[in-house]
Order: structure tokens, then sequence, then C-alpha cells
């Protein structure tokens, strides 16, 4: 069965995007086209297909074979991204243990976290100051000095903030007004005019200048030296996780930003089946978007 009309307006109300966003995004002229795909007054020409695909991250086969109709929408309208993300701001989550902790260094930098983040639930506008500047260079610092002596989980608490800040390069490049943006910014707003206009017919739409692409090259050798550390100490859902975010943030080399994202996503489904528990967390942070 041919699920292409149905599945089209289920992507479209999912991304929360009228019928002209469409076509504007994939190079039509009106909605009217849209409207007659969506009817099934019109058969959808396959270059059309493949860029609606594109657009909506997902294979043709899936656009046209499966039927998305139970698909989730996102829920933007009246919330900003403070609303979105509560607390859990952190695209891999801070992690400890009884031996970590007898560690000095880390369980100072497990201190100042915990401070930031009662912080931060207190006001959002505390991310925008100077105590949290503050705040964070010595977590940062005191994760890196355990680290140094073998602490492998104050490695991923490095790469917690790491991959959070490789993810905001990538969907926003040297845009500084958006990188500026604070966390009470409107989520509708930047999810239409920030994280899509990333996006255009032919992929990623911007190229990273050497310094952020050097960034992300260092991001992505602490990242493999820690999942080998990781491997060693056979913490393998936590290093199946890191080596998924790797993809999903956009660090491992990729030419194709869009293709290497869109792996990571597959990868971060496979661990949720074999029942990781990083993965798990991870989905339910993103389905704070969803209704």
């Amino acid at each position: 069965m041919d699920h292409t009309a149905d599945n089209i307006r289920a992507l479209r109300n999912m991304w929360g995007e009228s019928q002209e966003d469409l076509a504007l995004a994939i190079g039509l002229g009106g909605k009217t086209t849209i409207c007659n795909y969506e009817t099934g007054g019109r058969n959808v020409q396959m270059w059309v297909l493949r860029r609606i695909a594109d657009h909506y991250w997902v294979t043709e086969d899936v656009l046209t074979k499966s039927d998305l109709s139970d698909a989730p929408k996102l829920c933007l309208k009246g919330k900003t991204l403070a609303d979105l993300l509560g607390n859990d701001f952190l695209l891999s989550p801070i992690v400890k243990s009884e031996e970590a902790m007898e560690d000095p260094d880390f369980a100072k930098g497990i201190e100042y976290y915990q401070s930031i983040s009662a912080m931060r639930k207190k006001d959002i506008r505390f991310l925008r100051g100077s105590q949290f500047d503050s705040l964070f260079d010595r977590m940062f610092d005191s994760f890196e000095k355990a680290y140094e002596r073998g602490v492998v989980e104050a490695g991923v608490n490095l790469l917690a903030w790491l991959f959070t800040m490789a993810a905001s390069i990538r969907f926003v490049g040297g845009r500084e007004e958006v990188r500026d943006a604070s966390m009470d910014m409107d989520a509708e707003l930047f999810f239409q005019e920030c994280f899509l206009m990333c996006f255009d017919e032919d992929g990623f739409s911007y190229e990273l200048d050497s310094e952020d692409a050097d960034i992300l090259a260092e991001i992505d050798e602490l990242a493999r030296e820690v999942i080998r550390n990781l491997n060693r100490k056979k913490m393998i859902q936590m290093a199946g996780f890191l080596k998924a975010l790797r993809f999903y943030c956009g660090t491992a080399k990729c030419d194709d930003f869009v293709m290497c994202m869109q792996l990571g996503v597959e990868m971060i489904s496979a661990e949720m089946e074999l029942g990781n528990r990083y993965a798990k967390r991870f989905y339910r942070l993103g389905k704070k978007f969803l209704e």
C-alpha cells in the first residue's frame, strides 16, 4: 500500500510546518502543490519525493511504504528551550561511582556540577552570569585532573559538556547572534529560524570555519580515547552510547553531516533495543519536544 500522501501530511504536522513551509523548503512555488500531494490529487515526482524524504530525515521507502499516521507532533508553541529541556540540558548524563568519588578532584567536580544544576533550576538566567562561568571552570578543571589520573568517569563527564558544545557548533555554526541566544529563547523561533536553517535542499548549508573544525576534532579525539577506556573497564553501555553521540553531534569524521546525524540516530535506536539505559534517557529527553 502506498502511504505517501498520508505520510507527507503526518511528517509535516510532526515537524510543525505548514504546507507553504514545506513547499518553500523543497523548492516548490506554493502550498497548492503540497495540498494536492496530501489529498492524492497529484502524483509526487521522484525528485520531489527525494527532497521531502531528505527534508524530514527519512528514507524514500519509509516515506512511501510505512504508516506514519501515529507519528507524534512537535509541541513548541508558547515554550522556551528551557521549558523543553528542563534541567536535563546535557546530551550525555553526568556519571559517578563509589570508586570515582574516592578521587578528591572528581568529588569536587561533582560538587560543582550539583551547584550549577541547583542554581539553574532556580533561575535560567544563571547560565549567563559570571558565577556560572566561575563554577563551570572549576568543575571542568576538576574533572580534567581526575581524568588525567585515570578516572574514566571524569572523561565521560567532560564529554557531557563537550558533546553539547559540538552539537551547538554543528547546528548554529559561526552565527554569533544565534550562539548568544539564551535558553529562554522561544522554542518555535529557535527551531524554525536556527535549527532548520542549518539545512537546505543539498544538505548542510554552511561550512565550518577552521577554528570550529579544530574544536570538533579535539572533542572527537578525547571521545575515542574515553570510549577505549570505558571498554577496558567493561562499561559497555556508556561506551556504546558515546559512540552513537560521536555521529549524532557531528564530531566523527564524515563528509555529509546530515547522513552522519542520521547514522547517530540509528545507532541510538539500536542501543535502545539492546536495553542501553543511557540511550533510553536520551530518548526521554527528546520526547519533551513532542506531544
